[in-house]
């Protein structure tokens, strides 16, 4: 009898427990969602375009890009590098690029293991806006600190089984961070990390403006944006992948 009651308060802490930890995630990510301009605001965008600047110090390449974005699920990056531009886009369907600095110019499928990224990008949302119906779990990891300043550490292992590590500042709830984990050279996986900062305020949301990247392959990737309109026509043509 004592072992039976022992093994029944053990299951109702682990489920209290879970219960807690759900709603701690639930919070969480509300409040990012509240500080960002919230879900209605988000929603209501229909289309995005941002432009800015790419620098590599380690390999002294500045790159120039324009991401556009449109629903349902469409992007494009435009990137100017070196007199040359490279495109990818994805249409909702068909992920494609066009990478002319090996000498060829025709447009060619994107390789899985870059699609599979560009489709997750492609999200106008994002990933945590209506997660559970999007197949995404997410567990609260605890609290970490990211540039001297304390951060909750969200774990996002999304419906590709691709997971992602989102930190959100204690105090203003924005993600300051964020860390992929992502197939690399001789099967070693490798973790690039953001650190997201410069905030500003556009047409009622708030977005980071400048991206710093560390990443394993490159070194540190700077990206500033320049500018980003919210709601400009797009035509939708632009992301569907030309004849060779």
């Amino acid at each position: 009898m004592l072992r039976k009651i022992c093994l029944l308060g053990v299951a109702t802490s682990l489920l209290a427990f879970a219960s807690v930890q759900a709603q701690s995630v639930d919070d969480l990510i509300a409040k990012h969602l509240d500080a960002v301009g919230g879900v209605e605001k988000l929603k209501s965008i229909q289309s995005m375009k941002i432009t800015g600047t790419s620098a590599i110090p380690a390999m002294g390449v500045t790159a120039s890009f324009t991401r556009t974005s449109m629903r349902p699920n469409m992007m494009r990056m435009d990137v100017q590098v070196q007199g040359q531009t490279m495109v990818q886009a994805y249409d909702g369907e068909t992920a494609w690029q066009i990478v002319p600095f090996g000498g060829d110019p025709t447009p060619q499928a994107m390789p899985e293991a870059q699609a599979k990224y560009f489709r997750m990008q492609a999200d106008l949302d994002g990933m945590l806006v209506d997660f559970k119906k999007k197949g995404h779990k997410i567990e609260f990891i605890g609290k970490e600190p990211v540039e001297e300043k304390d951060a909750y550490n969200l774990k996002v292992t999304m419906n590709t089984g691709d997971v992602t590590n989102i930190y959100l500042d204690t105090e203003s709830y924005l993600q300051v961070k964020s860390r992929l984990v992502t197939p690399g050279p001789g099967g070693n996986n490798l973790e690039i990390d953001s650190y997201f900062s410069d905030f500003k305020t556009v047409d009622g949301m708030t977005m980071a403006h400048t991206i710093t990247q560390n990443n394993p392959m490159q070194g540190k990737v700077e990206t500033k944006m320049t500018e980003v309109q919210v709601n400009p026509e797009v035509d939708k043509s632009i992301f569907q992948m030309p004849s060779k």
